[in-house]
């Protein structure tokens, strides 16, 4: 059983499904101090039906992942209050005809029917997900502020920028792990560095996962180079 929950942030709004949405807000709020909570439903049975659909209601205002930007709070709030009045179910089925608890209908995602046991290895496999993503953010952050600490955000920069990760980047300029690698950058390519660190401070301000800005800016930077 799960809840539909509504976030906010500077006119965006993140429509998704948690066990615990005040939970999910405190990690959110690691890259955003600026998110907070509006939104949050009883625990329905299916709830992420209910957030495929809403998530169809909004595909309109898609800015990257479950964020949407609207205008107006009240639309959304209304659209998500009448979709868990109509849609939501707050009682699991019931088991029929010798059914055991893993073989129960659990959800309903994409059009995809789970029983207990899917849902459970999925649940385990997401929170996996976002402790693993909360680390790798932690570590960018710090890099942001002069601390080098690997995280796949700045491998990331590196391989758009120069084709290497970090790693590989201190096999070229011969600095080992306790040397300053940005000390072999030019002002040009810190420059740029420091660039592509503000645009995707900005995704993740945003709440988009790492999976997102890493093909946003592969993307952006392809363009730019075509150009």
């Amino acid at each position: 059983m799960k809840s539909v929950y509504v976030m906010e942030s500077n006119g965006h709004f993140k429509v998704g499904v948690s066990d615990n949405p005040r939970k999910r807000l405190k990690s959110l709020s690691i890259g955003n101090c600026d998110i907070s909570l509006i939104y949050e439903s009883q625990k329905l049975s299916n709830a992420y039906c209910v957030e495929g659909y809403l998530h169809k209601t909004f595909s309109g205002f898609g800015v990257g992942g479950e964020w949407f930007k609207i205008e107006d709070k009240s639309e959304v709030l209304g659209e998500v209050k009448k979709a868990v009045a109509t849609l939501g179910k707050t009682q699991l089925p019931s088991a029929k005809g010798g059914e055991t608890k893993a073989e129960l209908l659990m959800r309903t995602e994409d059009g995809q029917t789970l029983t207990f046991s899917e849902w459970l290895k999925k649940t385990k496999e997401e929170t996996k997900q976002i402790a693993w993503e909360n680390v790798e953010l932690q570590n960018f952050l710090l890099t942001m502020l002069g601390f080098d600490m690997p995280n796949v955000y700045t491998n990331c920069i590196y391989k758009v920028l120069f084709g290497m990760n970090a790693k590989q980047l201190r096999e070229k300029y011969g600095v080992g792990a306790k040397g300053e690698l940005r000390d072999c950058f030019t002002v040009e390519e810190l420059s740029a560095i420091q660039s592509m660190e503000c645009l995707v401070s900005g995704l993740v301000d945003c709440g988009w996962e790492y999976a997102a800005v890493k093909s946003f800016i592969e993307q952006n930077h392809s363009k730019r180079l075509a150009a």
